[in-house]
């Protein structure tokens, strides 16, 4: 009864069951068969307290739970890691910021581009190999610094909120209808999100090795001096 008695205690495995190997499920479910023939009643609250661990989260659903919600979306080897804790979800941000001034346009992800600390944690516009990530909001800031690196990343200028954007992943999927207004980016007033912040309704995953495009165009040249930072946030795929 360990492994079924450890899954009693682990909220982690218990949204992750049904990704577990077959043997491992097998098992689980024949220990739980011989509970019910000895023990009914705590056989029965043992499935009452695995439904309630699998519906945590609720309306309020964090972005692991969006990831496991959308668990389908990796390699089955990914999922059953995932389930005998040889893998984890943890949160993460992507993030590049890029020198606009200017500039009628940029590109925020290039294939020429390398990682450089305080300005990019992603090179090639590519996800690094066998990386597993979901993107569950995406923020986009500005600021006015000599330095991509010192700058104070706050509200969008005017020129770059009042211009549009493409931005597509894994092979040219559109995450955004194309030519979106910036608009959406502007969170002056706004109370529950980050500064900056849009929350996808839709959270994706982003394929290893495949080109993120997230091209900005303004209504009019930018400020000299004024940087753009981007952001993919949400939850990565590591080792235990």
């Amino acid at each position: 009864m360990k492994e079924l008695d450890s899954l009693l205690n682990d909220v982690d495995q218990a949204q992750l069951l049904g990704y577990a190997g077959d043997e491992k499920q097998s098992m689980l479910l024949g220990q739980l068969a011989e509970l019910a023939k000895k023990h009914p009643a705590k056989a029965a609250a043992a499935v009452k307290k695995i439904a309630s661990m699998q519906a945590a989260g609720g309306n309020n659903l964090s972005p692991r739970d969006q990831a496991i919600l959308r668990i389908d979306g990796l390699p089955k080897p990914i999922r059953e890691a995932l389930f005998d804790k040889r893998l984890q979800l943890v949160d993460d941000v992507i993030y590049v910021a890029k020198a606009a001034g200017g500039l009628s346009s940029v590109e925020m992800f290039k294939s020429d581009d390398d990682k450089v600390h305080g300005a990019s944690n992603i090179a090639k516009a590519q996800l690094d190999k066998d990386l597993h990530f979901i993107i569950t909001s995406v923020r986009l800031t500005s600021g006015i610094d000599p330095s991509v690196k010192d700058a104070n990343y706050g509200i969008i200028a005017k020129e770059i909120a009042n211009g549009d954007f493409e931005f597509k992943i894994n092979g040219g999927r559109y995450v955004f209808p194309k030519d979106s207004a910036t608009s959406r980016f502007d969170t002056t007033g706004k109370q529950n999100v980050l500064v900056g912040e849009f929350i996808l309704s839709t959270p994706k995953w982003i394929e290893p090795d495949t080109d993120i495009i997230w091209d900005l165009k303004f209504s009019n040249p930018l400020a000299a001096l004024t940087n753009i930072r981007a952001e993919l946030i949400g939850v990565r795929v590591i080792k235990a």
